[in-house]
């Protein structure tokens, strides 16, 4: 009697982790394919999408921000704002509003430690993204869609 039992307790032991992971991976499948991170918006007469983020979106990519301060020897952004395309444009991306973010070509003038200084770029308050830059730009140009 006890040999059927532990029989069929090890056989379902065996079984419960198949179909536990097939269950997840149900569930992912069905949840991805619905959820949409952030949309996109055209800007009128520019190149330049807009990128708008879902809160979950933002959250999920660990989005932070800083700004475009004031130095004695001008504007300047953390380094961690800055992005460099495949053409070497130089860019960050400024949020004009909560979750909306929009790529702005910046001139460089010169790296102080962790500050770019600038010579042309958004102006002293404007809120740039410190972390999840990749990602917004990753998002902006449709990359893994």
């Amino acid at each position: 009697m006890a040999r059927p039992i532990r029989t069929i307790a090890v056989a379902l032991l065996a079984v419960s982790p198949a179909l536990a992971i097939s269950a997840c991976k149900e569930v992912e499948a069905t949840e991805s394919s619905h959820y949409e991170p952030a949309k996109l918006s055209a800007i009128e007469d520019s190149d330049v999408q807009r990128v708008t983020f879902t809160a979950v979106g933002a959250k999920r990519i660990g989005l932070e921000m800083g700004e475009v301060r004031a130095s004695r020897r001008g504007p300047f952004i953390p380094h961690a704002s800055v992005i460099y395309d495949a053409e070497g444009k130089v860019f960050t991306y400024t949020s004009p509003k909560p979750l909306t973010f929009v790529r702005h070509e910046i001139v460089v003038d010169r790296i102080d430690g962790d500050r770019v200084l600038l010579t042309k770029g958004p102006s002293i308050g404007t809120k740039v993204v410190t972390v999840g830059a990749a990602e917004v730009l990753g998002s902006e140009f449709e990359v893994g869609h």
